[in-house]
């Protein structure tokens, strides 16, 4: 079977949004399949997609589309790549005519938000003159309403695809509020975890609260800034703790700007990238994201494994695993207000920190999906006509 991958991934190298594709790829190379993927092009290739490629995967980076000045405007206001509708001439086609040669028996589109490829009009018009069925994987998705130029092309791609994977039900159920109509096609798979064991790590035996906030420096959707202008506040300068910010990406100069502008040198800390999720919180209590938007962040089903409970905003998959003053404390919004109040009531109840962690190791152990990439590669075999059971 030739397995065709799409990645549409923009703002990064690399993102919490291509482990599941990933692990899929390598688990239909392991199964004897052909894969050939596609990723925009970056100065060097990240070395997950270097291990594919030794792997025996075909690699393919295509270049990044100029965006025109319009397009750049309103990129720049929402923090992510967005194209202004415009004539399918204007985009590249040689970008996805690869599809054309490889002849693949089925694609698998991976969108870092969910209506990313109604912004490409050649692989839109390959998908919909081709023939050949494709599976969509849509990942983060927003609360905002689309337009109706996207709403309809949307409706078009979703209903023409064999499947229409999200990583949470809530950005399912939102993304049939957007459409206004069902999706009879879609499921939910869980995305996977970067943990050695899942086994729960000690709890920290320092004084000192410290919170970690894991994900990429985009603040966005990410809401680091959110997350500092909440830490400013008069209170938290009597308490003792301090904040980790991991990650990478394009906002740390911005960041780093907000710490100082608020006052917080001597108590935030970025760190950078971490790769050892267990070493990571062996020596912290509390994970806080304060995102705008999210699919289902790999990091909090980590530190939940992890037996850690956390902070998080009311966006994408969050409520499905963080239960308020159970396991965690959920913001009702993404602002400095909610994320303020959320904080004050975590920080109210310290003292069952520790309780709450292992609550939310029992909650994750029985939610997630410890294999995903084959539950994946199920789903994209099934759209060829294989017999995989797939469950919405």
């Amino acid at each position: 079977m030739k397995v065709a991958v799409v990645s549409l991934m923009q703002s990064d190298p690399w993102g919490g949004s291509e482990e599941l594709w990933a692990e899929m790829a390598h688990a239909a190379l392991d199964a004897g399949h052909d894969v050939a993927v596609s990723v925009l092009r970056w100065p060097t290739l990240h070395a997950r997609l270097q291990g594919l490629r030794q792997k025996g995967a075909q690699v393919m980076t295509r270049q990044r589309p100029r965006l025109p000045s319009v397009d750049r405007l309103v990129s720049r206001a929402l923090g992510r790549d967005v194209r202004v509708p415009r004539p399918p001439l204007v985009q590249r086609v040689s970008a996805f005519g690869w599809l054309r040669d490889y002849r693949p028996d089925v694609i698998c589109v991976n969108q870092g938000v969910t209506y990313d490829a109604v912004h490409f009009p050649a692989l839109m018009a390959y998908l919909k003159t081709s023939g050949v069925p494709y599976v969509l994987v849509c990942q983060a998705n927003t609360e905002w309403t689309e337009d109706a130029a996207v709403r309809a092309r949307a409706r078009e791609l979703f209903g023409a695809a064999a499947r229409v994977v999200f990583v949470s039900r809530r950005n399912l159920d939102v993304a049939e509020r957007q459409l206004a109509r069902r999706i009879p096609n879609a499921c939910v798979v869980r995305n996977p975890i970067n943990l050695a064991s899942v086994e729960p790590v000690a709890w920290p035996t320092s004084s000192t609260r410290r919170f970690a906030t894991v994900a990429r420096y985009s603040t966005f959707p990410k809401g680091q800034d959110v997350l500092l202008h909440a830490l400013s506040a008069g209170p938290w300068k009597a308490r003792d703790w301090r904040l980790r910010l991991y990650g990478r990406g394009g906002d740390e100069t911005y960041i780093r700007d907000l710490v100082s502008h608020y006052g917080l040198a001597d108590r935030v800390e970025l760190v950078g990238h971490a790769a050892d999720m267990r070493a990571l919180w062996a020596d912290n209590h509390l994970l806080v994201l304060a995102s705008r938007m999210e699919g289902t962040p790999l990091a909090l089903v980590e530190a939940m494994l992890c037996a850690r409970p956390a902070v998080v905003t009311d966006v994408g998959g969050n409520t499905e695993w963080v239960e308020e003053g159970r396991t965690g404390w959920v913001a009702e919004a993404p602002s400095a207000l909610h994320v303020s109040a959320a904080l004050e009531r975590a920080w109210a109840a310290v003292s069952e920190w520790e309780v709450m962690g292992s609550r939310a190791r029992e909650t994750a152990l029985r939610q997630y999906d410890p294999r995903p990439g084959e539950t994946l590669l199920g789903i994209v075999l099934d759209a060829t006509g294989a017999t995989v059971e797939v469950s919405r």
